[in-house]
């Protein structure tokens, strides 16, 4: 039920409209094809769900505590390291 939208926000859609309309379509209108917008879009919408929140959290407390940086340069270097990882995989 955590993974519904209408659970986690007053604003139900706003995830996918800010995802898949928001930079979907500022990546088409700035050039990229409507494929590229499209899987642009809907990759944003991806790293906006929760497991997937949680799993960067997760990966950045580790990092900081491990290389004794600070909780935001190890949130950036986790959210790098995910969409890394969610490349190689596809």
């Amino acid at each position: 039920a955590v993974e519904r939208e209408a659970n986690q926000s007053l604003t139900y859609g706003m995830k996918t409209i800010v995802g898949v309309g928001g930079v979907g379509g500022a990546s088409y209108a700035s050039g990229d094809d409507p494929t590229t917008a499209l899987l642009k879009g809907l990759g944003t919408r991806a790293a906006l769900a929760p497991g997937v929140q949680s799993t960067v959290a997760i990966v950045a407390n580790r990092l900081s505590r491990e290389l004794g940086i600070g909780a935001a340069s190890a949130a950036r270097l986790a959210a790098y390291v995910m969409s890394e990882a969610q490349q190689k995989s596809e």
